[in-house]
């Protein structure tokens, strides 16, 4: 395995050498375009500025490089996309104008950008400012919506090299359409390294490989691009390419607001959406995500926000305050005073003291023209008659007693404060009173108050909740990470909470447990893996050397003397059945001659061609006997004349190429025994190439080392 990776790696290094070359020296020839100049080239394609002659307008031309030339299926499905993509117009979206493939090259037409990509901005600027990157977001989301929303296109490789500012301003998105076409074909090209999109910004389902992405994938690579953009830092830019591809699916990245303390938190909830791992809390469309984003750009939270323990990308920072509830309980301390906004309260007192001036000046020009009236003595006093009192409004329970002035109003809204202040364990009770007062007290004072009082208690609740809710989270990951998952789990079913959103949290850690479970329980395994294969290396590289040596010198016995200790060592257990099929091969070509004749033992009754040394003819099978083959040949006249051959009638051809159907890696051997016969051990060395995958580069470098020793 570890030498095929290398192979690979090796074949991919010389193909991207060619690539580099052909494309130095040769310019494109297209009909119909005059090539001006190159534009850049990246790992899949070269651009060219070119001018369209019919039309007289500059294009840009993006020729594929020469490796990725693929069958008639890949091609159909080249056009079929690129034709999907050049319907796509949008000022926001770079226009496709045609598609094409000319003597094995593929190539796209498109609409010329004289500007630079936004990568090139964020390597000059090393971090974008917020609204600016905002800016930049908020027209990706444009062109992404309107792509999904007219033809169901997604992108699946948004990234900051990928998005281009024009020479006036405008946010273009390239490769909108294309991007599935040239990872398939990079794909196809690259199979063995799985080369399927750029890591740092694919979201899980698509580095899971999930065959049916929809716009929600492209959401989570926005606010992956997002969140570099304003960190000046990639996810997971640190770690390999696989590792990346598995934290995108299990792990998490700093908070924003860790990396660049000037964000601020609205920000930094919106990205934190983006990247949720679920992709049904990203956003239910494109145009939430616009309007969120617009929001935070004049400063506001987005109209959804995760909670603590719905998952994402994002590990939340303490450095994000939770809601702040001192303010409202400001708002509300003093419940007799009215809940009025300070411009209001400015208007009322000025008509007070309106109405006091206008009532003053009448009352001085009456004393000037009237002569006041005899002064008459005053009645006695009435005496008062007795009121009954008023009972509270029924409820829970009651506190203070009323006084005759107080609105039926104020009393249900005093009640319910006393009741609350009495039962301060018991929010919802509390709630459903403050309800009660909104439904009898429309367009008062108390309405107000008590919707005041209202977001508060659910302020608060929520407030104790995420208190309760990240200790506990806190606890869960120290058991985590220790892989104590029993007792991560008994913490999760031992939670207490009856909110309906608890059930959904409960499952939510039950499901996260497991996830990271079976991401540790991976890594152990491929951890585990690696260090059997590079401890099978140290112990097998010379012990297969020496057999190599060894079947370059024709001694295919000792070969196997060599490779059979190596079964019976358990440090080495991953390779055993690879050692078993080495040992089968090896063990066909010491029994060469009986293996080929029993060959002919599994076509008895069939006629078939087999090549002679004196000729190649048309014969019947027969039965297979003392090492010599009963065979039936038809004449000139009809009939059927039996001849019988031996091992020495056939032709080393028709040996080989029996040879080749059932164990193609002998077949390889053989051939690569036969050269060095000759003396041909470069011609030995391309065939021990194809040799089982254990032996085959030591093969090959026992018969480079004999050919250049000669």
């Amino acid at each position: 395995m570890l030498l095929r990776s290398q192979a690979c790696r090796n074949r991919m290094d010389r193909l991207r050498l060619r690539d580099r070359y052909m494309t130095e020296i040769n310019t494109p020839t297209i009909a119909g375009f005059e090539i001006l100049k190159k534009l850049g080239q990246g790992g899949m394609a070269t651009v060219w500025m070119a001018r369209q002659i019919s039309l007289d307008r500059v294009v840009a031309i993006k020729v594929l490089l020469p490796r990725f030339a693929v069958d008639d299926e890949e091609i159909a499905r080249f056009r079929s996309e690129a034709q999907a993509a050049a319907r796509l117009k949008h000022p926001g979206i770079v226009q496709v104008y045609d598609a094409s493939v000319t003597d094995g090259s593929y190539y796209f037409i498109m609409e010329y950008i004289a500007g630079y990509t936004v990568g090139e901005w964020l390597r000059r600027k090393a971090t974008l400012p917020e609204r600016d990157a905002l800016v930049v977001a908020e027209h990706v989301c444009d062109a992404l919506g309107y792509a999904w929303d007219h033809a169901k296109v997604i992108h699946c490789d948004i990234k900051p090299d990928n998005v281009m500012i024009d020479d006036d301003g405008t946010v273009k998105v390239m490769d909108l359409g294309l991007a599935r076409t040239l990872n398939a074909m990079s794909s196809f090209v690259e199979d063995d390294e799985h080369v399927l999109g750029t890591p740092s910004y694919m979201s899980p389902e698509q580095a899971r490989g999930d065959a049916h992405l929809d716009f929600r994938s492209d959401i989570y690579s926005l606010g992956a691009m997002l969140y570099h953009l304003v960190t000046g830092k990639r996810l997971f830019s640190e770690t390999d390419e696989n590792t990346a591809l598995e934290m995108q699916i299990t792990g998490c990245a700093p908070d924003p607001i860790d990396l660049n303390p000037a964000l601020s938190r609205p920000l930094c909830a919106l990205i934190e959406r983006m990247l949720a791992k679920n992709p049904d809390l990203r956003g239910e469309s494109w145009q939430s995500v616009h309007a969120d984003m617009r929001r935070v750009y004049s400063g506001l939270t987005p109209h959804q926000t995760l909670h603590a323990d719905e998952m994402s990308t994002i590990q939340r920072s303490e450095r994000r305050a939770p809601v702040d509830t001192e303010r409202l309980k400001r708002l509300t301390k003093n419940n007799t005073r009215l809940s009025l906004p300070g411009a209001v309260w400015a208007t009322l007192w000025t008509a007070i003291a309106a109405v006091a001036i206008a009532a003053a000046v009448r009352f001085y020009l009456g004393l000037a023209s009237h002569t006041p009236p005899p002064v008459q003595p005053a009645p006695p006093p009435a005496r008062p008659t007795a009121t009954p009192r008023q009972q509270p409004p029924q409820g829970p329970a009651t506190g203070a007693v009323s006084d005759i002035n107080e609105s039926p109003e104020e009393k249900l809204y005093q009640a319910a404060v006393a009741w609350q202040r009495a039962n301060p364990a018991d929010p919802d009770g509390a709630i459903a009173l403050y309800e009660k007062v909104i439904q009898a007290a429309r367009g008062t004072s108390y309405e107000r108050r008590a919707e005041a009082s209202i977001t508060l208690l659910k302020a608060e609740r929520r407030q104790t909740r995420q208190q309760q809710v990240d200790a506990l989270q806190k606890r869960l990951n120290g058991h985590k990470e220790a892989g104590e998952y029993a007792q991560a789990e008994a913490l999760v079913a031992a939670y207490a909470g009856d909110l309906p959103e608890d059930t959904a949290f409960r499952e939510r850690m039950r499901q996260d447990i497991q996830r990271h479970r079976q991401a540790r329980e991976s890594q152990a395994r491929l951890e585990d893996r690696k260090r059997q294969e590079q401890l099978a290396k140290e112990i097998m590289t010379p012990v297969l050397q020496l057999a190599a040596k060894a079947i370059v010198q024709g001694n295919l016995q000792r070969a196997i003397d060599l490779t059979r200790p190596l079964r019976e060592q358990q440090s080495i257990s991953y390779y055993h059945d690879a050692l078993s099929e080495l040992e089968t091969e090896l063990e066909v070509l010491i029994n060469l001659d009986s293996w080929i004749l029993e060959t002919f033992r599994q076509q008895e009754g069939q006629t078939i061609e087999v090549s002679l040394n004196s000729q190649t003819v048309l014969l019947t099978i027969g039965i297979l006997q003392d090492g010599q083959l009963q065979c039936f040949q038809q004449t000139g006249d009809g009939e059927f004349e039996e001849i019988h051959i031996t091992l020495q009638d056939l032709t080393q051809q028709e040996r080989l190429a029996r040879l080749s159907t059932e164990h193609p890696g002998a077949a390889a051997v053989a051939r690569g025994m036969m050269a060095c016969k000759a003396g041909a051990y470069l011609q030995a060395s391309t065939h021990f190439k194809n040799a089982h995958f254990l032996i085959a580069s030591p093969l090959s470098q026992a018969a480079d080392e004999v050919s250049q020793s000669q």
